[in-house]
């Protein structure tokens, strides 16, 4: 960095720019971009690994079950925070 020594503050040199120029904001050219092939998937359960409706009943209770406690303790403490110091 070039400074005059003329003052007492350092000053840039005219020849030090500050900023982006131009040049390095151009497109820069990319190669041509490959055919897309279009794939698709799916996917198919056999009849016998369906759960009946008992079993996703259950299943439904335990995510309610293991999901609730935590979720009740967040929202006592939320609810806390909205009660007055007494």
């Amino acid at each position: 960095m070039a400074y005059a020594l003329s003052t007492s503050a350092p000053v840039l040199a005219p020849r030090a720019k500050l900023g982006c120029s131009a040049r390095n904001l151009r497109k820069q050219p990319t190669a041509p971009k490959a055919a897309r092939v279009n794939v698709v998937t799916r996917a198919n359960a056999a009849a016998g690994e369906v759960p009946d409706m008992g079993k996703r009943n259950v299943m439904n209770l335990l995510l309610v079950g293991a999901v609730g406690l935590p979720a009740t303790s967040l929202i006592g403490g939320f609810a806390y925070f909205f009660v007055p110091p007494g």
